[in-house]
């Protein structure tokens, strides 16, 4: 983790540097806002601390979170350097280089997500677990437009550390996801376009019961005129551990979606570069464990200024 931030540290200095000496070709936007999230997880540092049996679903906790931001981009000639918050993932930070080639484009990145936290031993039970906090880091690399085609490439990898991991043998949580997926960018005219997507996702951990492989689909559609931009995507996932796991005696599967819209307006009521977005998610996953299961339902809005 530590070459991480060495790297994110050094692409940001970069990217300051660079906008202090062609500021013409430095575009960035800045907003805040709030975040309301719904969530049922027993695995969750931020759910319900006290449980009482390991056959109960979890219980809903809702949560306001407030929310800065921002996207910083340097583009001279063919080559982008980017730094910010997705709005897919507002709780950490992208940073990334992206080349035009003659056919398509190349990017990659480094991300680390700033509030993961779980429990401590989330299978406490008639007593308060104690939280601790989770670092989630890790790269992606997207080829796109692949050979000139609509058919893009990508991979990601997503280390997971536990600070204070309490548990033991298969049930231990520190390790590794790798995802690799495909999509097909299908214009339809200058304002719609959708995107069917596959992939494999493989998670492999130092507890054998909490490693898994699993494949997701989904598909995405965006709308957008001289001034909004109107998106969504649908998306479903299935994995399947590799281990037996000990507590319940069998084996954890698992099938889940997920719904994200969102929309955003520049210019809005004709203030020049001041912008709003909202959006909602929605996601649940089912498991033949009922102790697994999760539900959430994620709700923000933003506004702010580009520069």
């Amino acid at each position: 983790m530590r070459a991480l931030r060495q790297l994110m540290n050094g692409m940001l200095l970069f990217l300051l540097s660079a906008g202090a000496a062609q500021a013409a070709e430095l575009s960035s936007r800045i907003g805040t806002g709030l975040l309301i999230s719904g969530q049922a997880d027993n695995m969750s540092g931020r759910g319900e601390s006290t449980i009482y049996s390991l056959n109960d679903r979890p219980a809903t906790v809702t949560r306001a979170i407030p929310l800065v931001l921002f996207d910083l981009r340097y583009a001279k000639e063919k080559n982008t350097y980017f730094f910010g918050t997705p709005l897919d993932e507002p709780a950490g930070v992208t940073l990334g280089y992206r080349r035009t080639l003659a056919a398509g484009a190349f990017s990659c990145s480094a991300f680390y997500s700033f509030f993961g936290k779980e429990w401590r031993d989330p299978y406490l039970l008639g007593t308060p677990r104690q939280d601790t906090r989770v670092h989630n880091y890790g790269g992606k690399l997207v080829f796109e437009e692949l050979s000139g085609t609509p058919l893009s490439a990508e991979i990601k990898t997503t280390v997971k550390k536990v600070e204070h991991d309490d548990l033991t043998g298969d049930l231990r949580r520190n390790g590794l996801l790798v995802e690799a997926g495909l999509s097909w960018l299908q214009q339809m005219g200058n304002a719609w376009a959708f995107t069917p997507s596959a992939g494999y996702r493989r998670g492999q951990y130092e507890g054998a019961a909490n490693s898994f492989h699993g494949g997701a689909i989904g598909l995405a559609l965006s709308w957008k005129d001289k001034n909004m931009v109107i998106s969504g995507k649908a998306s479903g996932a299935i994995t399947a551990s590799d281990r037996k796991n000990p507590l319940f005696d069998r084996t954890r599967s698992d099938l889940g979606y997920r719904i994200h819209g969102m929309v955003t307006w520049n210019d809005i009521f004709g203030w020049q570069k001041v912008f709003a977005t909202i959006g909602y998610v929605h996601g649940d996953t089912w498991s033949n464990i009922d102790f697994y299961e999760i539900s959430s339902n994620t709700g923000y809005a933003v506004a702010g200024y580009r520069f």
